[in-house]
Order: C-alpha cells, then sequence, then structure tokens
C-alpha cells in the first residue's frame, strides 16, 4: 500500500542499466523521519531534511551505473546504493515494479558511517 505522503516527481532520465526511471516516488516524511520498526509510525524526531530536489539529485547521479538488484519481493525489484552526498555516505534504497520501470519509489535515504 502507498502512504498518503507519496508524491511524484519527474526527473531528467537516469540510466541505471535494469531501467530508465524518468519519475520518482517520494515519501519525504519516512525519507527524513524513518519509521519506528515496533509500531510502524514515523519517528518523532527529523534524522534529516532532504528536499524533494536534492533526492532528486542524488538518485540522478546513478546515472550510467548498472545496479544488480538486492533483492526482489512480489513484483518489486529492490536496490540500496552507498553514495557520497556533501562529503557523507548515505544508503539510498528505491524499488521499481516490474509493470512500471520507468518509476522509482523511494524508499529510503540517510546518512551512514563510513
Amino acid at each position: 500500500m502507498k502512504p498518503t505522503s507519496l508524491s511524484e516527481i519527474k526527473i531528467s532520465p537516469a540510466n541505471i542499466g535494469i531501467a530508465l526511471i524518468t519519475k520518482l516516488e517520494i515519501d519525504l516524511v519516512h525519507v527524513n523521519y524513518g519509521l519506528d520498526c515496533n509500531t510502524k509510525k514515523y519517528k518523532g524526531k527529523a534524522r534529516s531534511n532532504f528536499s524533494e530536489v536534492e533526492i532528486a539529485n542524488i538518485f540522478s547521479s546513478l546515472e550510467g551505473l548498472f545496479l544488480n538488484p538486492t533483492g526482489k519481493k512480489d513484483e518489486y525489484l529492490y536496490f540500496a546504493y552507498k553514495i557520497k552526498y556533501l562529503k557523507k555516505f548515505h544508503l539510498l534504497a528505491f524499488c521499481i515494479h516490474k509493470n512500471s520501470i520507468n518509476t522509482a519509489g523511494i524508499i529510503t535515504l540517510y546518512k551512514i558511517k563510513n
């Protein structure tokens, strides 16, 4: 089920080898707050302050990389990629539905230790 706070943003085409992504689905609340594993509710304290434009720019930096899925469930392929942004490493996780291969759903983006 898609979250109610999900927004769609068109991006410059990003070829990641398995697909040519032209649109992102982003839940900014999830990206910036994260989910509590126990309650499945958003956490109360922000862990980041990304905008849709920043996320689109980060995703677009994947252009030209050939990414292999890190998982598959039902009709989705899942990807996780460690990326350097503003001199810090982040984990970008996204998915692609087999019937909508031009759209990537941003699952999360957060700072990780090197």
